[in-house]
C-alpha cells in the first residue's frame, strides 16, 4: 500500500511538473510574438500595415482565432480586427453602451480584463449578452487610448481557461506600446 501511495504522489508530481513546464512554454511563445510586433510596428507604420502584423503573429497563439482594436468616437465604438471565422480583416460599429457591450464596460472601469469563460462572465457583467461576440470562448481586453481617444485591444480564443495573468499583463504591455506609437 505504501508503495501504491508513493507512485501515486510521484505520478501527481510529474502531471504538475508537465503543466508548468507547458505554461512556461506558452509564456514564453507570447513574450517572443509580443517582441516581433513591437519589432516590426513602430511610429511611422500605417494603420493597415499595423492591423496586418498584429493579425498574422497573433493568430500564431494556440486558440486565439481573432483580435480587435476597438476605438470611442462619441456614442459609438469602432472596431477593426481580424477573425479566423471569416477568414479575413473584420470591422463593426456599434454604440458605446457599458450595459450591453463588454468592450464598453471595461473602457468605462478603464482596468484590463481577463475572460476564460467569456460567456458566463459576461452575463454577470451586462445586463443583455453580448451577442457580437457570443461565438468566442475566452478573451484578454485591455483598454488603453489612441490619439487621445478612448481604446481597447482584445484577443479572442475558442477555448475556455486558456489565459492566465502573464498573457493579461504582456498583452497590457503591448496595449500600452500601441498607445504610444499610434
Amino acid at each position: 500500500e505504501e508503495v501504491e501511495k508513493q507512485e501515486a504522489d510521484l505520478l501527481k508530481v510529474r502531471e504538475q511538473v508537465r503543466l508548468k513546464q507547458r505554461e512556461r512554454k506558452a509564456n514564453l511563445l507570447v513574450l517572443e510574438i509580443l517582441h516581433r510586433l513591437i519589432s516590426k510596428i513602430g511610429p511611422s507604420t500605417k494603420w493597415d500595415l499595423v492591423l496586418e502584423n498584429i493579425s498574422y503573429d497573433l493568430l500564431k497563439l494556440p486558440g486565439v482565432v481573432a483580435f480587435e482594436i476597438g476605438i470611442r468616437r462619441g456614442k459609438h465604438l469602432e472596431f477593426e480586427g481580424y477573425s479566423e471565422r471569416v477568414k479575413g480583416f473584420t470591422s463593426a460599429r456599434v454604440p458605446f453602451d457599458p450595459d450591453n457591450s463588454l468592450a464598453a464596460y471595461c473602457m468605462t472601469h478603464a482596468k484590463p480584463f481577463l475572460f476564460n469563460r467569456l460567456d458566463d462572465e459576461g452575463q454577470v457583467l451586462l445586463k443583455k449578452k453580448d451577442t457580437r461576440i457570443a461565438v468566442f470562448k475566452a478573451a484578454i481586453s485591455v483598454p488603453f487610448y489612441s490619439n487621445n481617444h478612448e481604446a481597447i485591444l482584445t484577443v479572442y480564443a475558442n477555448k475556455e481557461d486558456l489565459f492566465d495573468e502573464h498573457t493579461r499583463k504582456a498583452f497590457q504591455i503591448f496595449a500600452s506600446y500601441l498607445e504610444q506609437i499610434i
